[in-house]
């Protein structure tokens, strides 16, 4: 079944060969990820909480049919690796003889990550969650219910950890951009 021009229907159990190539290269992507988290013994619980509701709600997307157009909408997030790849590779290579974070370049470079961070992240998985709870109750929720009952639930709770998770990297990264441009001074420890 295709989109069919944006029905209930079709965001719910439509498919196309470009939504199941998107999502399979998401789902290879967040395989490779953890992978890579598991060799470099990344400590932050959060990435990995982050990867493995990916996999397995992509996964089970890709075998059931259903619920592509919200995969694919709630995959838009990963466009704020545009920014956060240079971010992370900067702040790797940086040396305290010509410091990066006084660059023009990386201040802009962060400026686009947190304006990504709005729009992809936080403002976009709201609007999919407002969107999918829309068509769940109107009209007919026999749409909705047609869809397994496991995927209802699991991609509600994995896009709402997703929003959560998001805010959270969210602050940390405003608190940083404002730091950045000066607007916070780091703390002062006070020798006794």
């Amino acid at each position: 079944m295709c989109l069919e021009g944006g029905s209930k229907d079709g965001r719910f159990f439509g498919e196309s060969p470009t939504l199941i190539l998107g999502l399979q290269l998401h789902l290879g992507t967040c395989v490779y990820e953890t992978v890579i988290y598991l060799i470099y013994k990344e400590k932050r619980i959060e990435m990995y909480i982050h990867h493995v509701l990916v996999i397995v709600n992509y996964s089970v997307c890709l075998l059931t049919g259903e619920m592509m157009f919200y995969s694919a909408w709630a995959g838009i997030v990963e466009g704020t690796n545009c920014f956060l790849a240079p971010l992370v590779l900067m702040q790797r290579f940086d040396c305290p003889e010509r410091p990066l974070k006084k660059y023009l370049l990386y201040k802009l470079n962060g400026l686009l990550l947190w304006l990504s961070f709005l729009i992809l992240r936080v403002t976009s998985l709201i609007c999919l969650l407002l969107s999918l709870w829309q068509d769940a109750r109107e009209e007919s929720e026999l749409h909705y219910q047609r869809v397994m009952l496991p995927w209802r639930v699991g991609g509600v709770v994995t896009c709402v950890l997703l929003l959560l998770i998001s805010s959270f990297w969210f602050v940390k990264i405003t608190q940083g951009m404002l730091k950045g441009l000066g607007f916070f001074q780091p703390k002062k420890m006070r020798v006794a």
